[in-house]
């Protein structure tokens, strides 16, 4: 009977306790409904400015995916660039007008740093001369890269780079004949 005596002592002192507060408010207590109207206001604004960051991402959106295909499609380039160059470097007389290959690539952005050629993988290079040659022999791929762009390759990492990156080639055979295209 102890403990209910002192419960009830705790809830009419807690009650006391917010009446006086209520009573002698004196600005330094919110209430209730202080608390409730601002948060609502702020539920309202912050719904508003949703709704025009919305309507922005809309305008935009159009622009954005542009953005994103322009960057694809410029990584492509790019890519397909430092592979061209990595077999023109291979050759004994290139030159783009008066310039090196090294200053048009600089100028290009495209790094050419001591060991820029051994960097590009050797499938992208077969995959840039049979997209030039679609249908290329294997035989004659491997004498293209070696005698054309002086590609230090065999005939079984040719293979193997095709079989690695199948996904990438199709070989299609003729009687004994092997023969390679870009998918």
């Amino acid at each position: 009977m102890g403990t209910a005596k002192a419960r009830l002592k705790n809830e009419a002192t807690n009650h006391l306790t917010s009446v006086a507060s209520l009573l002698n408010n004196d600005g330094a207590m919110a209430r209730y409904s202080d608390v409730t109207q601002a948060i609502e206001t702020q539920f309202h604004a912050d719904l508003e400015e949703l709704k025009e960051l919305q309507d922005e991402q809309a305008k935009l959106r159009t622009a954005y995916l542009r953005f994103q295909d322009l960057e694809k499609r410029k990584r492509e380039l790019k890519q397909r660039a430092e592979t061209a160059a990595a077999l023109l470097a291979g050759t004994d007389t290139y030159e783009i007008g008066h310039e090196s290959l090294g200053d048009t690539l600089d100028k290009a952005g495209i790094n050419t740093d001591v060991n820029w050629r051994k960097k590009v993988p050797k499938w992208c290079l077969i995959a840039e001369v049979v997209r030039q040659f679609p249908k290329i022999q294997v035989v004659e791929l491997v004498r293209v890269l070696r005698l054309a762009f002086s590609v230090q390759v065999s005939r079984q990492a040719v293979e193997s780079a095709l079989a690695t990156h199948e996904s990438k080639f199709r070989i299609t055979r003729k009687g004994r004949e092997k023969f390679v295209s870009v998918k």
